[in-house]
């Protein structure tokens, strides 16, 4: 059954596909071949891409699942999931913190979300270290860089706004524990009043904490003067009432009635009503709070709507009218319906304070939404954004609330400016990222952080990226020039080592295993092979090593003059040059011109010249045929195409492939995989039962033979084998074919033939793999049409005629 493609960093895997076959009566099945593994790459190719970006989604998923879980927990193993999405959660979960519970962000309430305990952190930092965990853990699921890219430019995205709502809901949480500790305090003195009820000490210290508290409290939610002394009030008559009841409760009304008048003007108006009928006070009292009720409550009070008046003097009138003859009841009175206008208008202004916030934001929101850029590729302008706000209805003639919008608007501008310059600055590194792994200015345009990016930054960077290119090609023309030279002196130091040996008597044979001929270049070993051979004692020798020196160093002193940007007209007239023979100055005069070709270039000439030189150095080294079969003096010839940079890299990549033939590497596991397919119960090979003991002997065999096969094909061609070329091997070597069989003995000496069904890698004498004739059709086969079968294709082809 086919298997997904699974593609990790260098190599892909594909499992389980038919392997190719050669029907041996079609000549031209090799150039079919050729066709058919060109499309299949391309396939390949093309399901990679999609592959990278499956995984990436998936990937982008699964973080999404461990957001919701980080933010809001998870269930335990005994949870029954409400939804196919949340099982799906739960296996995430599970898997990236092996089946831990998680709490979530957003359940830490009050006091849990702020006290994290000692040597803890912070909720919003240890949930945004959480966060990144699992951004690497999933990262680290991914098979190769390009699916690791895509996914991380949507987790910095994600991973904001996750950071963002975790803060807000730390801050929001602060709010509620402040509140919390708060009513907290004012309960603990409550219940100690309650307790030292006719203690005045104890009820002194209690009420000065509860002022303390409260005035505290106040303050920290920004409430003004007038709300602070109403919420004081509240509280301080709260407490009085408590200790009335308790009075009260120990049967002691004469007590209460004195703690009553004692306190009374720290009583608010409501609390002063009930104290009143509690004790059983009749006669002024009750009914002046009564008459103050009715007046509060009536025509000349507001009515619970904030916009009308509390017509407090002539509630006064009507107070002094009523009570004209009783100076005591109208001065009771008076004082109730001076701390009902306040507390009234404690109300009133903390109402109002609420409700300009509210307009504030509510305008400051407008106006962002009518110039905040959607992305940060486009301008904010934030003198737009005023005037949005200076024309807005609800602020006209609010001078103190426009002063408050526009110190908001510009403090919200100057976040956004920070978070927006920062996520540039994450692309620009991004995009240098980019240049860094060979990406050409063309292909970056097209990747996303260089769209997010504004038409500023985007210059900013090309115009960098451009200073950054000159100054790389002016250090690679001068390292280049450097490793030219050093090339010339080392050639000239190891040509005089090689002398120095000619001139003891060492044979050639023993010159050509010095390491210093083997650092020359093989046109110099092969002039040095015919003048040593061709010298006919040792004066000749030293005559000769005498001659080859001057040119030696004549040939430095001019490359000295190029590398000190000596004009040719003045190189030229050197000595050096002129004791150079013509056909050495020619040559030396086309070096020196090619070397110096970058010099005279514009900056874009000598860049669109390195671009053609790295073009031509990848086209060669991904034929590493071409590359095995050329000598390194065939390479050198090619500075002008490559360039003498990619030319050192061309002969060091080569002798990298020489390496590297003489070593056998394959996938094991691919092997087991071809094996099974072709029909060997691989899986079965455990080594214990007889069957398991002949199946790993068989694949002990099957691993021998692909080594032997792989090694000597590497050899041949002087490079590593492909995969799909060790892939075709392993098939090549798992086909059966009839196996000429003779058994020993008989009248004269020799027995019977038979025929016998092995696989390719058990049979030693491939002469004897087919039946009679069956070599000799395959053959015929290809050369009809001019073509000169390799032992692999006749192999396929005598294992197709005898397919049963």
């Amino acid at each position: 059954m086919p298997r997904i493609p699974v593609y990790e960093q260098t190599q892909e895997q594909v499992g389980n596909l038919p392997s190719p076959s050669i029907n041996p009566v079609m000549p031209n099945a090799g150039e079919a071949i050729s066709s058919a593994v060109s499309g299949v790459m391309n396939a390949i190719n093309r399901a990679r891409e999609e592959a990278d970006q499956f995984r990436a989604q998936d990937a982008i998923n699964k973080l999404n699942l461990a957001d919701n879980e980080l933010l809001f927990g998870n269930g335990t193993s005994s949870d029954a999931p409400a939804s196919n999405m949340q099982g799906v959660a739960s296996q995430v979960n599970n898997a990236l913190q092996g089946g831990q519970r998680e709490m979530g962000a957003l359940n830490y309430k009050g006091e849990a979300a702020l006290n994290r305990g000692e040597g803890n952190k912070p909720l919003s930092e240890e949930y945004s270290a959480k966060y990144q965990a699992r951004i690497s853990e999933i990262a680290g699921t991914l098979g190769n860089d390009n699916q690791r890219r895509q996914f991380l430019l949507s987790a910095e995205r994600m991973r904001a706004g996750f950071d963002e709502r975790v803060r807000n809901h730390e801050m929001q949480q602060g709010d509620v524990y402040k509140e919390s500790v708060y009513k907290g305090s004012v309960a603990v003195e409550n219940q100690r009043a309650a307790r030292y009820y006719d203690n005045p000490t104890e009820l002194q210290s209690a009420m000065g904490r509860i002022v303390e508290e409260t005035t505290r409290y106040a303050m920290s939610k920004g409430m003004s003067k007038d709300a602070t002394k109403a919420l004081v009030l509240e509280a301080q008559s709260n407490m009085h009432s408590i200790v009335i009841n308790r009075l009260l409760e120990e049967q002691t009304p004469l007590a209460a009635k004195a703690y009553f008048d004692l306190h009374r003007d720290a009583i608010d108006a409501k609390d002063t009503s009930a104290a009143i009928k509690a004790v059983g006070v009749v006669g002024i009292d009750a009914e002046v709070s009564d008459f103050v009720d009715k007046l509060v409550n009536g025509n000349l009070g507001p009515g619970g709507d904030d916009r009308k008046p509390f017509q407090i003097d002539k509630m006064a009138n009507e107070i002094r009218s009523k009570y004209k003859n009783n100076p005591q009841a109208r001065d009771v009175a008076i004082k109730q319906l001076v701390e009902r206008k306040q507390l009234h208008d404690a109300g009133v202004a903390e109402r109002l304070q609420n409700d300009n916030g509210q307009t504030v934001n509510v305008a400051v929101g407008l106006a962002q939404n009518a110039h905040k850029p959607k992305n940060d590729s486009d301008v904010y302008d934030l003198e737009k954004a005023l005037q949005t706000l200076r024309d807005d209805v609800t602020l006209k003639d609010k001078p103190d609330l426009l002063a408050k919008a526009e110190t908001k608007l510009t403090q919200d501008y100057n976040v956004w400016s920070a978070a927006s310059t920062k996520r540039n600055e994450e692309r620009v590194g991004k995009l240098w990222g980019l240049v860094a792994d060979g990406v050409t200015l063309e292909a970056i345009q097209k990747s996303d952080p260089y769209k997010q990016l504004g038409p500023v930054q985007r210059k900013k960077f090309e115009d960098d990226l451009r200073r950054d290119e000159d100054q790389r090609a002016a250090a690679r023309d001068a390292r280049e020039s450097r490793d030219w030279a050093r090339e010339q002196r080392s050639n000239s130091r190891n040509e005089d080592a090689v002398w120095s040996a000619a001139g003891r008597g060492d044979k050639l044979d023993v010159i050509t295993q010095m390491p210093e001929w083997g650092n020359l270049p093989g046109s110099i070993q092969e002039r040095l092979r015919q003048q040593i051979s061709s010298a006919r004692n040792t004066e000749e020798l030293r005559k000769l090593q005498e001659k080859q020196r001057t040119e030696n160093t004549n040939r430095d002193a001019v490359w000295n003059a190029v590398l000190a940007k000596q004009p040719m007209a003045k190189i030229r007239g050197m000595p050096e040059w002129k004791a150079l023979g013509g056909t050495d100055r020619a040559q030396l005069e086309n070096q020196i011109e090619n070397f110096r070709k970058p010099e005279g270039m514009s900056a874009g000439s000598r860049e669109e010249m390195r671009i053609n030189q790295d073009a031509n150095y990848q086209m060669l080294t991904e034929d590493p045929d071409r590359l095995a079969r050329m000598s390194e003096d065939e390479i050198r010839a090619l500075v002008p195409d490559l360039g003498r940079g990619n030319v050192s890299k061309a002969i060091t990549y080569k002798r990298k492939l020489q390496t590297d033939a003489a070593t056998v590497k394959f996938d094991k596991d691919l092997l087991d995989s071809r094996a099974f397919k072709a029909g060997i119960a691989v899986y079965d090979a455990d080594g214990k039962t007889d069957k398991g003991k002949r199946i790993k002997a068989t694949m002990a065999q099957l691993n021998d033979r692909v080594e032997e096969v792989i090694l000597a094909k590497q050899k041949n061609l002087g490079r590593p084998l492909r995969e799909d070329e060790k892939t075709q091997v392993i098939d090549t070597l798992l086909m059966v074919g009839p196996v000429r069989m003779q058994q020993k003995g008989g009248l004269f000496g020799s027995g019977s033939i038979s025929y016998e069904d092995k696989r390719v890698f058990e049979v030693r004498d491939m002469s004897n793999f087919g039946r009679p004739g069956d070599r000799e059709k395959v053959i015929n086969a290809y050369t009809a049409k001019g073509v000169q079968p390799t032992e692999e294709q006749i192999l396929r082809g005598i294992a197709a005629l005898n397919k049963k």
